[in-house]
């Protein structure tokens, strides 16, 4: 929670620290630890002596402005500006991102598809499914890349009854090479699409 807003402006607002929040935004949002330092090369004059008023220190010299996170923590605390480094980073630059569990969540869709594209196989639906896809609609470029590659890899798969064992090998390839993942440019949804034309081919 943020206590006091104008003030946190007033004390980490300013245009010479936005490389402060910027770097420790990176470092929340990535889930590192609130201690360590960030650091900032060649600073101007101006951005040193904004970081020395900050940190109550006095003027500092050198190729390197180094801040440290839980000192920071601390003065924001200190002076009840906010209950911590995150909420005051967020009160200046917006929501933070938990960077971590977005890509385990991503993860989480990925390992899904392959998980629910195996089941419908092994029940002898995927084919049923995207036949009538295939029939009616054109397959998209992708899709007939991940088909060729799917002929080529296993010419008996072209016929689905009886060939799910084949099928699935190609599942796994397509899977454990990221395939798939490249055409469909990281989006699930593409993903999803693409396999069920390829698979439809």
């Amino acid at each position: 929670m943020v206590a006091d807003l104008p003030r946190l402006r007033d004390t980490l607002g300013a245009p010479e620290l936005s490389w402060l929040l910027e770097r420790a935004r990176r470092r929340l949002e990535l889930g590192g630890p609130r201690q360590g330092t960030v650091t900032l090369r060649d600073p101007t004059a101006a951005q040193r002596a904004a970081v020395d008023r900050l940190l109550g220190r006095a003027p500092s010299r050198g190729e390197v402005l180094s801040v440290p996170l839980d000192e920071l923590d601390r003065i924001v605390r200190h002076a009840e500006l906010a209950d911590g480094l995150d909420d005051a980073v967020a009160a200046l630059t917006g929501p933070l991102v938990d960077e971590r569990a977005a890509r385990a969540a991503v993860e989480r869709d990925w390992e899904a598809l392959f998980a629910g594209a195996a089941e419908l196989i092994r029940r002898d639906a995927l084919h049923a499914e995207t036949a009538d896809l295939a029939g009616r609609h054109a397959l998209h470029p992708e899709a007939a890349d991940l088909a060729g590659r799917r002929h080529a890899l296993h010419p008996e798969a072209a016929d689905l009854a009886g060939r799910h064992d084949a099928l699935l090998g190609w599942l796994g390839e397509v899977r454990a090479g990221g395939l798939l993942r490249r055409l469909a440019g990281g989006d699930v949804a593409v993903g999803r699409r693409l396999l069920r034309d390829a698979v439809a081919v």
